[in-house]
């Protein structure tokens, strides 16, 4: 699916999530292609699942032009894009907004961790 980037699933426990799995595919696979534009010069993107409590933790990290903290509070919003001068991603800023919902839908959270030119981590968690 992208074929100029290695995205690394680490191994870790198998965990069963009731949900649409549809949905969650499309959520996943929605964060993986952002990590994948937001990067232009690493071609690394990490995926890890981690049991968190009650709940399974699925994370997406990136190696790429990050998030400031303004951004991270709007990343979510409907129609936020990041606005980065140095590059043009297409997009019409919902995939995050639906992404959110979706998981919201599931009973669980979505969130970022990220600092500015150090990449980010998104994080999906769900009830076991």
């Amino acid at each position: 699916m992208f074929p100029d980037y290695h995205v690394v699933f680490v191994p870790g426990e198998d965990f069963l999530i009731n949900g649409n799995t549809e949905r969650l595919e499309q959520v996943l696979m929605n964060i993986i292609n952002n990590a994948v534009k937001y990067s232009p010069q690493s071609k690394e993107v990490v995926v890890s699942v981690e049991k968190a409590g009650a709940n399974v933790k699925i994370s997406v990290t990136d190696y790429g032009i990050g998030l400031s903290t303004e951004q991270q509070g709007k990343i979510f919003e409907r129609f936020y894009r990041v606005d980065d001068k140095n590059f043009m991603v297409s997009g019409l800023g919902m995939g995050l907004y639906i992404s959110k919902e979706i998981i919201k839908n599931h009973n669980g959270s979505m969130g970022v961790y990220s600092k500015i030119n150090e990449g980010a981590t998104f994080y999906i968690t769900l009830p076991l």
